[in-house]
């Protein structure tokens, strides 16, 4: 998926405190920074290869578990396509040094509450499950069809 903006819900931000201002000043702009031309071009890119890739909003929790089925109820309310542990630190920091930012997230498994079961699926167990070109779960689970 192609980030298109985020969600900080980490309860933390990385430019809190000094700012050294060889880099930026101490305000910043809060988008994610991608460029429609970039990000369309990731797209283009993956069409040639025979993906489909998405556009998203990655909600960012700090972890280290998986989400409950009611943070992930809460998540989609709040608009988030895909949830993580990362990406958004890293991106903000990017956009503080006035970089354009271009986010792909390689969504590895369905969110908490989205199987009808528990996910005991560890990281890394989704990257032999990857090749599924398209997600659905039913409505009343929260999730939605991401491709």
């Amino acid at each position: 998926m192609v980030i298109s903006d985020h969600l900080n819900l980490l309860g933390d931000n990385p430019l809190r405190g000094e700012n050294d201002e060889r880099f930026w000043p101490a305000l910043s702009g809060s988008d994610f920074g991608v460029r429609a031309s970039s990000a369309g071009r990731v797209i283009e890119e993956a069409k040639a290869m025979g993906l489909e890739v998405p556009r998203g909003i990655y909600g960012a929790l700090a972890g280290p578990s998986y989400e409950t089925p009611a943070e992930i109820r809460m998540l989609r309310t709040l608009g988030a396509d895909v949830v993580g542990m990362s990406t958004v630190p890293e991106a903000i920091v990017a956009r503080h040094m006035n970089m354009q930012v271009v986010g792909i997230s390689c969504i590895t498994n369905l969110a908490s509450g989205c199987l009808g079961r528990a996910d005991r699926s560890q990281p890394g167990d989704g990257y032999r499950r990857a090749s599924a070109r398209k997600l659905y779960d039913p409505p009343e689970s929260g999730c939605r069809e991401t491709g």
